[in-house]
Order: structure tokens, then C-alpha cells, then sequence
């Protein structure tokens, strides 16, 4: 844990949640970018995706921007819950790294490495005492 400064009146907060804040935010921002990009590749070619043969394309575009809307959410509303150290921030951060799961490999072993810290009895105890 973070030792407090002088005239540092906050409590310390675990080394490990602040990799945590720095990941929603990264990931908030990723997906950001991903939305605009898939905007932007899709936008030239969007007089094309309403015929029947483009319906399926346009439902998988759809279904692409609205997950990268929920780890938009998922990620903010983590990184409040942590920086105000509230449980249903732990919470919600265990659901996004249960979602990061289905990014294989990558998302596997940070999925899984967040999903274990978070249940690490001196984080449930931070949340909870708050």
C-alpha cells in the first residue's frame, strides 16, 4: 500500500488498484477509438449496407458498437467505484474483467489476474469498510 504523504489525510490505496484505474481507462479509450474507427470505415460504404444482401453486415456492425459502448460504461463506472472506493466499483470492475475473458489470449490473463485481486481478502476489505 501507498504510504501518505505529509498533510496527506486520504487513506492509502492498494498499489494494484491503480493499475486497475489506469486499465478501465485505457480500455474506455480504446473502445472510443474503436467506435470511431469502425465509423469511419464503415461511413463511406453505409448507402451499401441497407440492401438484403449488407443486412447482416449492418447487424454485426451494430452488435460491435453497442459491446464497445457496454466497456465504455463498464470501464467509467469502474474507475469512479475504485476512485471513491465503493463495492459495486469492485463490482463492476469484476464484470468487465469477466467480459476481458473473451479476448483470447490476452484478455485471458488479464481478465484473470484482475478477477483474482479483486477477491483478494485485503481488497474486499478496503471496499468494505467504506
Amino acid at each position: 500500500m501507498r504510504q501518505p504523504k505529509d498533510g496527506d489525510h486520504r487513506d492509502s490505496i492498494p498499489r494494484g488498484l491503480e493499475f486497475l484505474i489506469f486499465w478501465h481507462c485505457s480500455t474506455a479509450g480504446l473502445a472510443l477509438a474503436g467506435i470511431a474507427g469502425a465509423f469511419w470505415y464503415v461511413s463511406p460504404k453505409l448507402n451499401l449496407l441497407y440492401g438484403l444482401e449488407y443486412g447482416l453486415g449492418l447487424m454485426i456492425f451494430i452488435m460491435v458498437i453497442w459491446w464497445l459502448l457496454l466497456k465504455i460504461v463498464l470501464s467509467t463506472a469502474g474507475t469512479i467505484g475504485i476512485i471513491k472506493a465503493r463495492e459495486w466499483g469492485r463490482q463492476t470492475s469484476i464484470v468487465h474483467a469477466a467480459l476481458t475473458l473473451l479476448f483470447v489470449p490476452i484478455g485471458i490473463v488479464v481478465g484473470a489476474i484482475v478477477i483474482l485481486y479483486l477477491h483478494k481478502p485485503r481488497i474486499k476489505e478496503y471496499f468494505n469498510r467504506r
